[in-house]
């Protein structure tokens, strides 16, 4: 029997500590997001603990109910919505919960604006490398989740990157956590993932575009080596299909002590075109066309 609405929040609503909404004036807020599309959920869940989302996960998978986590909903591509249950992973798990005492490692929740956290490790002379320019709104998980990257990639790339560990909730509602090692987290799917990217590595070297900016797919590129795999670099940008993240633990990287700008003016669009490759190999921190 399909549920309704109303059914799936009291139900919820005895399983977790957080929130739930169900009224269709919520439903109809959460419907929409950085994209052209509008999906209207059928309950909104806001947890306040990693027990929470694995409790509202097992409960979806239980009823065949789809389930999506939603950070500050920036996305293009609609990432963040669905017609069934929304995770709203900014109401309450929005904490920095360590810093290193070198400010060089931080872990925070997967609700933390990444402006918030960039003004925090502002205080150790540090930074999160990649800027991606919705920043003021984007949260961690986010951020993670798209694989982002920003006005920097020159310098910094993807956030693929700098990301040590994460804590995360599996379709079947276990919580674990993957780190950059194949004896980390979830043992067996660290070596199965292992034996199938390291089995088909020529192939998968072979199909990568040249160009070093590419969303297509998984992360599953340059993810094995040395005999290990890194399972939560490839866990970045799978945009909440492979598990629910709840926590993550990045690298960060001193702030430029100086920074100056040179403006170039062109009288042609070809002239400009041909004149990134030269740019970009004087070793430019960023670069943009107007």
């Amino acid at each position: 029997m399909t549920k309704n609405s109303q059914q799936i929040a009291k139900e919820l609503t005895g399983l977790i500590a957080g929130q739930c909404f169900a009224d269709i004036f919520d439903r109809v807020v959460y419907s929409t997001d950085g994209s052209i599309y509008q999906i209207i959920p059928q309950c909104i869940v806001a947890p306040k603990t990693n027990e929470d989302v694995a409790a509202v996960v097992k409960y979806a998978a239980e009823n065949n109910i789809p389930v999506v986590p939603r950070g500050g909903g920036s996305g293009l591509g609609g990432e963040s919505l669905t017609s069934g249950i929304m995770l709203d992973m900014t109401r309450f798990m929005n904490k920095i919960i360590s810093t290193s005492s070198d400010a060089i490692a931080v872990c925070c929740q997967v609700g933390v604006v990444l402006d918030d956290l960039n003004k925090h490790l502002a205080k150790y002379g540090r930074k999160i490398g990649p800027d991606p320019s919705s920043a003021n709104r984007a949260v961690i998980g986010g951020v993670v989740a798209n694989n982002s990257t920003g006005a920097h990639s020159l310098s910094y790339g993807y956030i693929s990157n700098f990301i040590e560990k994460i804590k995360c909730v599996l379709p079947d509602g276990r919580i674990t956590e993957f780190e950059n090692n194949v004896g980390s987290g979830e043992k067996k799917i660290a070596k199965e993932c292992f034996e199938l990217l390291n089995s088909n590595a020529e192939l998968i070297t072979k199909v990568q575009p040249s160009t070093k900016r590419n969303h297509s797919g998984y992360n599953i590129a340059n993810v094995v080596h040395d005999g290990r795999i890194d399972m939560a670099k490839m866990l970045a940008g799978s945009e909440g299909t492979l598990a629910v993240f709840t926590e993550v633990t990045l690298r960060t990287v001193d702030i430029p002590k100086i920074a100056a700008v040179v403006q170039l003016e062109f009288d042609s669009l070809d002239k400009m075109a041909r004149a990134v490759p030269l740019i970009v190999d004087c070793g430019a921190a960023t670069c943009e066309l107007m």
